[in-house]
């Protein structure tokens, strides 16, 4: 009974395997056992083949291989693929048991019916059919008699018949030739279809085959009990599909090979007919040489006749064969040499190195083509066997390839060094990124011809300024250094090539300030080494030779644009929306991003969504662009990415957006519940302000941006911008007051730039509705009027009165190497972020050499080098790398110290923070107390009363001091004007000054006008608000504009132009400006001066005369100064010269002012004094005289009016 159930578990055990007819008893079989296919072996038999081998004493591997190779065929052909099967069986089968082992018990039942795949099984031995190519028609060459050339009428004669002879022997044999190759064609064909048909009989076999083996499993599938019969009827559906898929594929590779043969018959009867043709031809060609050779042996004889006759003409023809006969010998040894030369071995290693060539090559792969340095060796075998027909035994490895980017580096060193040293006045360009983590820094000089040498790229230890400049003296140690001189005559030669250095070009960051600052300061130390007798110049030629001109890279004046628009919109949209939260951020679950305005957000999210490279998870550009094409549109999106794009990139894709208004509002509507990002870009679709937004970017980028950016790509002097950018500023000037016109498409910035139009512009010019358009005019009058204050602040140097305005011939001689742009140092990073990522294991002076050598064209030049001087700059060049490598060690060695100190320092500067943060936490605990002990904080002017009135005499002072010691230092109010201060020049404040300083930092509530209350709305802004923020942007455009300018004229020795600030209408009188009046033509500006001042009906009428015209009219020139029509110009010291003025003096008696009439007599430059005389008055005869003042400082001061 236990025997009988042991049997059966044992059995119930082996399902599987029993179904399959597997036999584990190898032994008590007598004969040969008919082997199972092995495609049908399951993981579950194999989980019971391994099973039963496991309760076996001999190894588990052997015993499964056993078992295997007894009752499967294996198709194991050789001893090496027996012993792979059975050392890598035991993985496949401790996965395949893992994988049953996490299955769940409903999902078991499925794994254990499908296919267990074994090793070496599914490798496919295919034949690969090589078509034969046709071979070449084998010539056969006759060479002429030497004796038949040359001679008489009959020789000539002669001559022709036998290379017509010559010619029909060559096509003859192309004859043969041809066919001969038909009929290696034609029993190729033969061969292949014999290969073909015996495959199509495998094929038919196999198929057959699995036609039985079908046939097996179906008589198998009736066995099956109904215990099982799910189970196993999941597994013979399985199995049906397997044997089906094979057997279509079975088929159709019938149906292939009957259509390959069908296809080499149709070869075979062409080639048949071909034959034909050509040997028809070649009996033809036979007849004709056979025609041509009786010709020619019948001139031979009467040649020869001829000849006995003729003795001269016998001699010379001798001498002809004696002559050709020459020719031939000289031919054969040339042939011989020819056959030799290509036959030999190149030579690339000698004297215990590689050759001065090889060397060269390797350069050009590695450092210039970007060729890997593992595979620079096989490029060059591969080319000099290939196209070459020479093979080499020896050629470098990997590492000498990486020794080659070192010394590529040196020897485009050494190029920047001879460059270098032969110039004067360049340009030097610098920059700095962050990548991985890593501060970069690089620098390069742009030469007169516009030739930019690349300097270096390197890894520094901090972005700051004097970081960025020891890093360039590196870069210049380097070059000097890169010819191995001596160290006094390396210092003199870095010293020379930095005082080479006289302008700059940046893009007026903070750090570069620094950094022009930190240069100036240098040049102007070693200047007396270089120069000889600097000290016997005078101050101001001194200056002139210290002196670094600095200029602004046009390219960050349009980013500075994107920038400031970005900012002006949200104020825009702020005075139109206020606080509310509308388009995306009105979503669930969506936070604000800081500084971005609505517009700018919906032209980013829309590139995210739609963008070919946009956001890789959520976005749906193919989606998007199928979609258009079933609307019969182009998919050419006019978007750009953001990733890699900074200049112009808003603005540009601005007017894509609003291009693809419709489209994009109708494909999101679709899909705005898939993910977040689309809802967000259909919630600020829409928001019409947006797309009004998106269409003044738009407009901005068509009209002014880009034609901008064209003029900036031009070759030409650096100076020939100021006209531009004037025109620039002028033109923003007065779109800003008509924005329509821009708007309807009839704005232009240049009239030799021709605006770039198309589908984008038109529809961008497009009139829609009149509440619409005046949405864009609103957006594009504010947005004008901030790019007004980014162009004055950004280009004040270039602008009138500015630093580079008028200069002298010789300073535009020293600017001709300035370019326009600083975007070679932007392109440098971007090459080197390309490499980052290709060469991941590359060291930084290895990239460093991979720049150099090709930006510089370094690899030109030493092949344009004669040959003693290239293997001395070679030589110098391989001598160098270990010392390039221990430089290299040592400055990564100081960056990481470096990087520890300011580690260490910022621990230092955050524990001192800390402290102090706990000592002002308890000077505010203090006065949190002390202003408790008055009754708190007093909030109102009234409450302030209150309290002082309860207060004794002698406190009412420390009470006020702690109500405004509280705000200042609890609240951190701002200390405008000194209002929180207790003390004024030394002096305590009385009581009643106390108090009404306080009570001035109470807010003052304004009272907002009905009418803008009635305006605002979300429609559009208030035209109130909107026209004060606009007269504010300008005002402050000319305020940064007379800053930046000033400072700029100080940098170079000029002095200031005064431009007062005018804050009251009387500031009018006395000035210098500009008057815009209207003609029929649009605004004509004339210059002139403010010299009278009257009131009418309350309002102030100024006089006005203007430059040469004695004629005086009356205008209210408030007005037109509030309205932008009026500027003021600034003044300098010819300005005032020889003029009638009035100075301001303060009354001792009163304090009020007294205005002194005078004329100004003569300027003194060097103390910056005018020399002026008053006129006697009647009742004061002591104001009277000659005296010195500032008249300049007074002027700008609102304290000097010019009269005449």
């Amino acid at each position: 009974m236990n025997s009988t159930s042991t049997a059966e578990r044992e059995q119930a055990a082996q399902s599987f395997c029993v179904e399959l007819g597997i036999d584990f008893e190898m032994e008590s079989v007598s004969n040969a056992k008919e082997k199972i296919d092995v495609q049908l072996l399951t993981n579950g038999a194999m989980a019971e083949i391994v099973q039963f081998a496991k309760k076996k004493d001999c190894s588990l591997k052997y015993e499964i291989f056993d078992i295997l190779n007894y009752n499967f065929n294996l198709e194991i052909t050789n001893e090496q693929e027996k012993q792979y099967l059975v050392s890598t069986i035991v993985q496949y089968v401790q996965q395949m048991m893992t994988k049953r082992k996490t299955c769940s018990s409903a999902k078991r039942q499925d794994f254990e019916g499908q296919i267990f795949v074994l090793p070496l099984y599914n490798r496919k031995k295919e034949r690969i059919v090589v078509e034969p190519e046709l071979l070449e028609a084998a010539s056969t060459s006759f060479e002429p008699t030497p004796e038949n050339e040359r001679e008489s009428a009959h020789s000539k004669c002669v001559t022709t018949l036998l290379e017509a002879v010559n010619s029909q022997k060559k096509q003859v044999g192309e004859l043969s030739a041809q066919c001969k190759v038909l009929e290696d064609q034609k029993q190729t064909l033969c061969q292949e279809k014999k290969e073909n048909g015996l495959e199509l009989h495998k094929a038919k076999d196999e198929l057959q085959k699995l036609r039985n083996a079908l046939s097996k499993a179906r008589t198998q599938l009736r066995k099956t009990n109904v215990r099982n019969v799910n189970k196993r009827q999941r597994r013979r559906d399985q199995e049906i599909m397997v044997l089906t898929k094979k057997l279509k594929e079975t088929e159709s590779m019938v149906l292939e090979k009957e259509e390959q043969k069908k296809q080499m018959e149709d070869e075979k009867k062409r080639l048949e007919e071909q034959i034909v043709d050509f040997q028809e031809l070649l009996k033809k060609r036979l007849y004709s040489k056979k025609l041509e050779k009786l010709k020619a042996n019948y001139y031979k004889r009467k040649l020869s006749k001829n000849r006995e006759e003729n003795p001269k003409l016998a001699k010379k023809a001798r001498e002809l064969q004696k002559e050709v006969k020459v020719w031939q010998d000289s031919y054969k040894e040339v042939k011989v040499e020819l056959d030799s030369l290509l036959q030999r071995k190149l030579t690339v290693y000698q004297h215990n190195k590689y050759t001065d060539a090889v060397r060269e090559v390797y350069m050009d792969l590695v450092a210039n083509m970007g060729v890997s340095a593992r595979k620079a060796s096989q490029v060059v075998r591969t080319v000099l066997e290939k196209l070459a027909g020479t093979k080499v035994d020896r050629l470098p490895g990997e590492s000498f390839s990486k020794y080659m980017l070192l010394e590529a580096r040196q020897v485009s060193l050494m190029h920047v060094q001879e460059t270098m040293l032969k110039e004067n006045d360049v340009t030097l360009c610098t920059d700095g990124t962050t990548k991985f983590g890593h501060k970069y820094g690089t620098a390069g000089v742009f030469l007169k011809d516009g030739t930019r040498m690349h300097l270096g790229l390197r890894e520094q230890a901090s972005g700051k300024a004097e970081c960025t400049f020891n890093t360039i003296r590196e870069m210049v140690q380097d070059i000097v250094t890169s010819q191995g001189v001596d160290l006094d005559k390396a210092v003199h030669r870095e010293k020379e090539i930095f005082i080479k250095i006289t302008n700059l070009l940046s893009d007026r960051a903070s750090t570069e300030k620094k950094f022009n600052s930190i240069l100036s300061q240098y040049r102007s130390k070693i200047l007396p080494d270089i120069v000889d007798g600097f000290t016997e110049y005078s101050e101001t030629e001194q200056a002139k030779l210290s002196l670094v001109n600095e200029l602004f890279c046009g390219l960050h004046l349009i980013d500075g644009l994107a920038h400031q628009a970005n900012v002006t919109l949200s104020v825009w949209e702020g005075m139109i929306f206020g606080e509310d939260k509308v388009g995306s951020r009105s979503l669930p679950g969506i936070h604000k991003d800081k500084g971005e305005s609505g517009t700018v957000r919906l032209i980013r999210t829309v590139c995210k969504a739609v963008q070919e490279r946009g956001c890789e998870k959520f976005g749906k550009p193919v989606q998007f662009r199928t979609f258009l094409v079933s609307k019969s549109k182009s998919d050419r999106l006019p978007l750009s990415t953001f990733k890699g794009n900074r200049i112009n990139i808003v603005f540009h894709n601005a007017a894509g957006v609003y291009f693809l208004y419709s489209d994009l509002l109708e494909f999101t509507s679709e899909l705005q519940q898939e993910n977040k990002l689309i809802a967000e870009v259909f919630a600020d679709l829409s928001v019409r302000q947006f797309l009004a937004g998106c269409r003044a970017l738009g407009l901005i980028s068509k009209c002014i941006t880009e034609p901008l950016w064209r003029i900036l790509s031009k070759k030409e002097h650096v100076l020939k911008m100021n006209e531009r950018y004037q025109t620039l500023i002028s033109k923003l000037r007065e779109w800003t007051n008509d924005g329509a016109k821009l708007v309807s498409g009839k704005a232009c910035l240049f009239e030799d730039v021709e605006m770039h139009c198309g589908p984008v512009f038109e529809k961008l010019i497009e009139k829609s509705s009149a509440d619409f358009d005046e949405l864009t005019v609103q957006a594009v009058e504010l947005i004008l009027a901030s790019l007004v204050k980014v162009c004055c602040r950004m280009l004040a140097d270039h602008l009138e009165h500015g630093r580079y305005d008028q200069i002298s011939e010789e300073l535009l001689q020293k600017l001709e190497s300035v370019p326009k742009t600083n975007v070679s140092c932007e392109r440098d990073f971007g090459v080197f972020d390309n490499l980052l990522r290709a060469k991941t294991r590359a060291t930084g002076i290895a990239l460093e050499g991979m720049v150099m050598f090709k930006e510089n064209r370094s690899w030109k030049w030493l092949a344009d080098l004669d040959s003693q001087k290239k293997s001395e700059v070679l030589a110098v060049a391989r001598a160098s790398v270990r010392n390039q490598r221990a430089v290299f060690c040592n400055r990564m060695k100081s960056v990481r110290e470096a990087r520890l100190q300011r580690m260490k320092d910022k621990r230092d500067y955050n524990n001192e923070k800390e402290q102090k943060e706990i000592t002002d936490m308890a000077i505010k605990k203090q006065l949190t107390v002390d202003l408790e002990q008055y009754g708190g904080l007093w909030e109102t002017a009234m409450e302030v009363d209150e309290q002082i009135e309860q207060l004794d005499e002698d406190l009412k002072s420390a009470a006020v001091i702690a109500q405004l010691k509280f705000r200042r230092f609890v609240l951190c109010m701002k200390n405008e004007n000194g209002v929180l201060n207790t003390t004024k020049r030394g002096t305590k404040l009385s009581v009643d000054e106390l108090v009404q300083n306080l009570k001035s930092t109470f807010p003052k509530t304004t009272k907002v006008p009905e009418k803008v209350k009635n305006e605002m709305n979300y429609s559009s802004a208030p035209s109130a608000l909107l026209a004060q923020e606009k007269n504010r942007l300008l005002q402050e455009a000319v305020k940064q504009q007379v800053k930046v300018r000033d400072e700029g004229r100080k940098r170079i020795g000029l002095k200031e132009l005064g431009t007062p600030e005018l804050t009251r209408p009387e500031h009018l009188l006395g000035k210098r400006v500009r008057h815009a009046i209207h003609e029929s033509e649009g605004k004509a500006w004339y210059n002139g001066t403010v010299v009278g001042m009257r009131e009418e009906n309350g309002a102030p009428t100024f006089q006005m005369m203007y430059d040469g015209c004695q004629l005086v009219w009356w205008f209210d020139l408030w007005k037109d100064f509030q309205e932008n029509c009026l500027e003021l110009i600034a003044v300098n010291a010819e300005d005032i010269l020889g003029k009638k003025v009035e100075h301001m003096f303060i009354s001792s008696e009163d304090g009020s002012e007294c205005w002194w009439p005078g004329k100004v007599l003569q300027y003194k430059d060097s103390e910056n004094l005018f020399v002026i005389e008053y006129e006697e008055e009647e009742d004061d005869a002591e104001g009277a005289g000659v005296f010195e003042y500032p008249l300049l400082d007074d002027y700008a001061a609102n304290e000097l009016r010019i009269l005449s």
